[in-house]
């Protein structure tokens, strides 16, 4: 008796899998993100979110994901940005001399890093 394995079927099952979740985490980043740039016409302190006057930052936060590799981007892209929402928003998350960092992506991961971990069944 002999046992023939799939694998090519199953390789694509688990990718689809993976990739689902992958995406389920990028979503989540995203409205994290969003969700916490309040616009409130206040300038934002030090090492909180930014807060946002013309919405333009946040129409920039976006998620890409890459099947082939499997992997999920999410934040501020280069291919969405134009060029100077993507500076402007280097700017926020390193800060200048001029200007404390609003490092609103790490801020976005340390929110959602136990929602990721259930979602991707890590502990």
């Amino acid at each position: 008796m002999s046992v023939t394995i799939n694998t090519a079927a199953f390789e694509k099952r688990a990718r689809g899998e993976i990739m689902e979740k992958l995406r389920d985490c990028a979503v989540i980043a995203v409205a994290t993100c969003k969700e916490n740039m309040p616009r409130t016409g206040e300038p934002s302190e030090p090492g909180e979110f930014p807060h946002v006057d013309t919405e333009t930052l946040k129409q920039h936060v976006t998620f890409e994901l890459d099947g082939r590799n499997l992997t999920a981007r999410w934040g501020i892209l280069a291919r969405t940005a134009a060029g100077r929402s993507l500076i402007y928003a280097l700017y926020l998350v390193t800060g200048t001399k001029d200007m404390a960092p609003r490092d609103f992506l790490t801020l976005t991961k340390d929110l959602c890093w136990d929602d990721w971990k259930k979602i991707l069944g890590v502990r």
